[in-house]
């Protein structure tokens, strides 16, 4: 993730929205830039593995589950313009609202995305 923060802090500021005086990246920015940094094999697929690979980062304490507490304190140290959106993503990524992520929601996660059913 670190080429993720690279990337968005040279983002140009006309690639960028405001909102109640603050400014933020372009949410499709964001997303694309964090889509390369998954795909880890560079085959512009964002494999099942690939996305496990990306929230493993995020397990500072290694117990297989991500809290929301991980995720907001990996999002500060390594990419704090993210931490606003970082919480609405994590909501998405928790489908069942507990608080953390397991593979269960990865699993669910991935099926949203994955188009063609592999």
């Amino acid at each position: 993730m670190n080429v993720l923060f690279l990337l968005v802090a040279i983002v140009p500021a006309c690639l960028c929205q405001t909102h109640g005086g603050t400014t933020y990246p372009d949410p499709s920015v964001v997303a694309h830039v964090m889509f390369l940094d998954a795909d880890a094999d560079n085959d512009t697929v964002l494999h099942k593995d690939e996305l496990v690979a990306v929230f493993t980062k995020y397990d500072a304490n290694n117990d297989g589950r991500v809290s929301r507490h991980e995720y907001s304190n990996y999002l500060q140290a390594h990419e704090p313009e993210l931490v606003t959106l970082g919480h609405f993503l994590y909501d998405e990524y928790d489908a069942d609202g507990d608080h953390h992520l397991e593979q269960h929601d990865f699993d669910i996660f991935y099926q949203k995305m994955d188009l063609d059913g592999t």
